[in-house]
Order: C-alpha cells, then sequence, then structure tokens
C-alpha cells in the first residue's frame, strides 16, 4: 500500500498513463471483490476462496487497466466516478439524510454525482488526472504507513462512533493521520 500510494501521491500527475493503469486497475478489482463478497459469496465461504476470488478480479482489472491506458478516457472516467461516488456519499449524509432517509434517494444522489463528475472529468483531463491520484495516493500512503504505526481508527468504527455521537473520543492521532492525508494531497497536486 505504501508503494502504491507513494507512487500515486508524488508522481501519479506525471505519467498519466501508468497511473490510470493501476487505479482502474485497484478500482475494478476492488469494486469487484467487495460485491461479490457482499452480495452474492455466503457469509461462511471457505478461507481458500479469498485468494481465488482475488486473482480472478484482478485478472479483470488488469483488463480494464490496460483498456484505460490505452483509451485514456475511460481511465478517466473510471476516476471520476470513484471520486465523485465519494462526494455524492459525503453529499448525502451531509445535507439528505436526516429529511429524505429513503435508499432510493441515497443511489440517486450517489450515481448522479458520480456520473457528473466523471463527464466532468473528461473535459478537464490533465487536471483530474492529477488531482485524484493526488487523493488516493495520499489516503493510500498514510493508511498503508499507519497499518505499521497504528493509531488509525478504521472507518466503520468512526461511522458508528458518529451515529452514537461518540465523535469526542476519536484518538488524536486519527486527526493527526487525516491532515497528514489533506497536506500530503495538497502538496503533491502542486508538484
Amino acid at each position: 500500500m505504501v508503494l502504491i500510494g507513494g507512487y500515486l501521491c508524488f508522481v501519479g500527475g506525471r505519467f498519466p498513463g501508468t497511473t490510470l493503469f493501476i487505479f482502474s486497475t485497484l478500482a475494478v478489482c476492488l469494486t469487484q471483490m467487495f460485491l461479490l463478497y457482499i452480495y452474492i459469496l455466503p457469509n461462511f465461504a471457505a478461507v481458500w476462496t479469498v485468494p481465488i476470488v482475488f486473482f480472478v478480479t484482478l485478472g479483470m482489472g488488469l483488463g480494464m487497466g490496460y483498456g484505460a491506458a490505452k483509451w485514456p478516457k475511460i481511465g478517466v472516467m473510471i476516476m471520476g466516478f470513484c471520486l465523485g461516488s465519494l462526494l455524492g456519499f459525503g453529499i448525502y449524509y451531509a445535507f439528505m439524510e436526516s429529511s429524505v432517509s429513503t435508499t432510493t434517494a441515497k443511489i440517486l444522489t450517489i450515481t448522479g454525482v458520480a456520473i457528473l463528475t466523471a463527464i466532468l472529468y473528461i473535459i478537464l483531463f490533465d487536471y483530474m488526472v492529477i488531482v485524484t491520484s493526488a487523493i488516493f495516493g495520499a489516503y493510500i500512503f498514510v493508511r498503508g504507513i499507519s497499518m505499521f504505526t497504528g493509531g488509525y481508527v478504521d472507518e466503520y468504527t468512526i461511522i458508528l462512533a458518529s451515529q452514537n455521537s461518540e465523535l469526542g473520543d476519536v484518538q488524536w492521532t486519527q486527526i493527526f493521520f487525516w491532515v497528514l492525508m489533506g497536506l500530503l494531497a495538497l502538496v503533491s497536486v502542486n508538484m
């Protein structure tokens, strides 16, 4: 994680073809893996299935990564859709969750923002590759370092703490890592 995050964060904007290949491969592989384990495979799936599923989804991700490197608009749309999905989640939970709490509204908000961001990425190609690789690279880099140092609380724990009004109990190291992610992203955009 540290190597991939370091590449995306610090030199990802200089080599857009390689960046699109790595980003698209990871995005497709991890998305397929999560969807398979959340919706298709049972909870009691054998442990030996994990590497098999990983290598199959990695193969599909590598195929999409090759396509993204060969046809950059595909890779940029994948980047835009990923960042747009995160923005859609943020918009929904920040402004709409308390007033509209239906699953349809959540899906429409996230999908709509993701599609608009993907279209915007095609228009602003070069800038968006730099910005997206900086944001995701900073997250992956700092998250990889925190696996060695400790102190980074799982994202789901933060969500549960916010639902139980216990955000004041978040450790200072968590906030330090968030600030470090933001600073690294800003620095790498300006490199």
